[in-house]
């Protein structure tokens, strides 16, 4: 049933010209290879192909031209990067995010809060891209710093 599944799958993904396709296989795959561990300590998956599988399918998406424009699919591929524990591989698909979709606040925010020591960084590429920062940079990296001591404070 899986591999009928998919193989339908890829004929609709060749003739797809939105990016919804893609993102209903991407977070299919994504669903059942989190059903199928065994751990339940994280979100990470095991070495298997599930990973390939899933990654293969996001650099595709990522590729097509009615599809790289979808913010959506760049917030879930870098999401999936962090949670396979891939903090270099994240942060290179936010800055193929950000070539593909700048006026994308949220990628830029979602890249603070993955990557808070690179925070600088991020503000100055957002100023870079001419958009509007509403808090100084200080008072970002003490709301940062708050928001750290409470999670350890509830570990």
């Amino acid at each position: 049933v899986v591999g009928r599944l998919r193989r339908s799958m890829d004929v609709t993904l060749k003739q797809g010209t939105t990016p919804l396709p893609w993102l209903i296989s991407i977070l299919t795959e994504w669903s059942n290879a989190k059903k199928r561990t065994t751990t339940h300590d994280s979100h990470q998956l095991p070495g298997t192909g599930f990973v390939h599988r899933i990654r293969s399918l996001f650099d595709r998406a990522a590729d097509q031209p009615h599809s790289q424009h979808c913010v959506l699919l760049w917030r879930l591929f870098m999401l999936f990067e962090v949670e396979q524990g891939r903090l270099d591989r994240a942060k290179a698909v936010f800055y193929r995010g950000i070539q593909q979709c700048p006026w994308a606040k949220v990628l830029y925010i979602d890249a603070v809060e993955h990557f808070p020591d690179d925070i600088e960084e991020v503000m100055s590429v957002m100023e870079e891209k001419e958009l509007r920062i509403r808090a100084p940079l200080e008072e970002v990296q003490l709301m940062l710093q708050e928001e750290r001591a409470k999670v350890t404070d509830t570990n």
